[in-house]
């Protein structure tokens, strides 16, 4: 789910709040965990949410992202139109990744580098 933040603005709640994205759909939502506050640390230190904030960070380098994040099970990317979202147009522009729908709050993206194990 992205934006990637653990905190952020919402306009329907009008305000920063905690991403309510895992207990809102009914699909497992991999969110940050990084509460991006000066020098605070993630209360749950994981790995894996760790690397995918660094592929994140440098994805607009890149057109595969999709194939990066594909061995962390992503197969969708659901990008909710709010907050900084404009920073992540590169998916747009990703040779394996195609957007799936689009509504007027959300993208969803398919990736195609994800293979079912």
């Amino acid at each position: 789910f992205l934006p990637w933040h653990l905190y952020m603005y919402f306009d329907f709640a009008g305000r920063n709040i905690a991403n309510p994205a895992r207990d809102f759909f009914d699909k497992p939502m991999l969110i940050s965990n990084d509460p991006e506050f000066d020098g605070a640390t993630p209360a749950v230190p994981d790995t894996r949410k760790q690397e995918i904030g660094h592929i994140l960070a440098e994805a607009n380098r890149h057109e595969d992202v999709g194939k990066r994040l594909a061995p962390y099970n992503v197969k969708y990317v659901l990008l909710a139109q709010e907050d900084d979202f404009d920073t992540y147009g590169y998916l747009d522009h990703q040779q394996d990744m195609r957007l799936e729908v689009q509504t007027a709050s959300l993208k969803l993206y398919r990736n195609d580098a994800f293979r079912e194990k």
